[in-house]
């Protein structure tokens, strides 16, 4: 699939003149890497430069949050710098709420107890952009801490609906494949299926205060059709 094609299935969830949130596809980036490809953020700003010689207005746009490469779903940006201000002040805080949607490979067990919470501290090897799991006492290491419910299982496979509780790089595929439970399609955390170049990862729910009208406001947005490919039926919504 080329650049235009991926573009093409960006979708606007939610904007108003503080705030963007959009539905990223998988295999791209939200802003700039190494490999200089283009990046969510381009596309949110090619779009808002069009919007601003409409309206005669000057541009500002910054990611809140990112999620990885290969996976999809909701991402939130700043279209002000009070909104910045704002939502990053309520991401270290933790009152924005952020869950996902993961498809895993059982290769150990599943747990007894449908709710599970995960506690660990995790490295980064900036080298080969992989993350392991770290004593308290490493340098560097970072505390990591999720909840995932087990909502189905099929065959070797498990429906998992995480819920961060930080935000470490790649802490749910880390957590969840050292615990046997490697997501579909992440070759690269120990998964045995490959997914299009893609992980069977996905950003799903968004929970927050709006930064200026102070209202409570939750967006959903469930996995494309290419999950189907996966072969586990699942219905939607989830239950709650």
């Amino acid at each position: 699939m080329n650049l235009s094609e991926i573009y093409a299935k960006i979708e606007v969830v939610f904007e108003d003149h503080h705030l963007i949130i959009l539905n990223k596809p998988a295999r791209l980036p939200v802003a700039a890497d190494e490999s200089g490809d283009k990046s969510l953020l381009n596309w949110a700003r090619e779009q808002q430069e069009q919007s601003n010689k409409l309206n005669n207005r000057k541009g500002y746009l910054v990611p809140l949050h990112f999620i990885d490469r290969p996976t999809s779903g909701l991402v939130m940006f700043a279209k002000s710098s009070k909104a910045a201000q704002r939502m990053n002040d309520a991401f270290k805080k933790r009152t924005i709420v952020k869950k996902y949607l993961a498809i895993v490979e059982i290769h150990k067990p599943a747990p007894p107890e449908r709710t599970i919470v995960l506690e660990d501290f995790l490295s980064k090897n900036k080298s080969d952009n992989k993350v392991t799991l770290a004593s308290s006492l490493d340098l560097g290491a970072k505390k990591a801490y999720l909840k995932a419910y087990w909502l189905a299982q099929k065959n070797n496979r498990a429906l998992l609906e995480v819920l961060l509780g930080t935000g470490r790089s790649h802490q749910i595929r880390v957590q969840l494949s050292s615990r046997g439970w490697p997501i579909v399609g992440d070759l690269k955390y120990g998964a045995q299926f490959a997914f299009d170049h893609k992980i069977a990862l996905h950003a799903f729910s968004l929970q927050f205060e709006h930064p200026v009208s102070k209202e409570r406001l939750i967006f959903t947005k469930y996995p494309g059709k290419d999950w189907e490919l996966l072969d586990f039926s699942v219905n939607y919504p989830l239950p709650t």
